[in-house]
């Protein structure tokens, strides 16, 4: 058989273009896929800092919002602690007549309380931040003896309510309940 008689047959020269075509057009395919990786990779990395960008916005955003907010609660705290302070001078100023040397130490106390009023107005959360740091390396006792009073103090308001919210139960009830809502005797 004659491969030239053949009517689906290909001319060897006509096969070797084709071959070299291919070769030239997996090339040409093979840039542009390149080209087109880099791109998307490009693209891929802008992105990537955009959405970095756009996080570190909103996180000092969302930091700036929470020390306003701080600030502003710091500033009524001081004006809370700064009304303490004169309601403590008039408590010394009742006290003169009666009690001459308490007052003295009363309204020394009302001082103190009324400079740290000030103190706290004039200082940034920072400051407070790094004062609160040095005065518990200071004192530490002090801190944790505070800690523990207050502590207790609440313990024994929460014990208190407890009592007294029983003792009001129990009076609301009556005897006839009483003897009812008790253990069993005979009921």
């Amino acid at each position: 058989m004659n491969i030239e008689n053949k009517p689906n047959s290909i001319p060897l020269a006509t096969s070797a273009n084709a071959v070299a075509r291919p070769d030239a057009a997996a090339g040409d395919v093979r840039a542009k896929a390149g080209d087109a990786i880099a791109h998307l990779s490009d693209v891929a990395q802008a992105a990537g800092q955009q959405a970095k960008d756009t996080a570190t916005s909103l996180a000092s955003e969302a930091n700036e919002k929470a020390k306003g907010i701080i600030v502003q609660q710091i500033a009524a705290g001081s004006d809370w602690v700064g009304h303490l302070a004169e309601a403590t001078k008039a408590a010394a100023d009742n006290l003169t007549q009666n009690a001459p040397q308490l007052s003295g130490l009363v309204r020394d106390a009302a001082t103190k309380v009324e400079q740290f009023s000030k103190t706290l107005k004039d200082q940034s959360i920072e400051d407070l931040y790094q004062s609160a740091s040095n005065f518990t390396r200071r004192q530490p006792a002090v801190v944790f003896g505070s800690a523990a009073l207050f502590g207790f103090l609440v313990f024994r308001l929460l014990k208190t309510e407890s009592k007294s919210g029983a003792a009001a139960t129990a009076r609301n009830m009556g005897p006839k309940d009483t003897y009812r809502s008790g253990s069993s005797h005979g009921a």
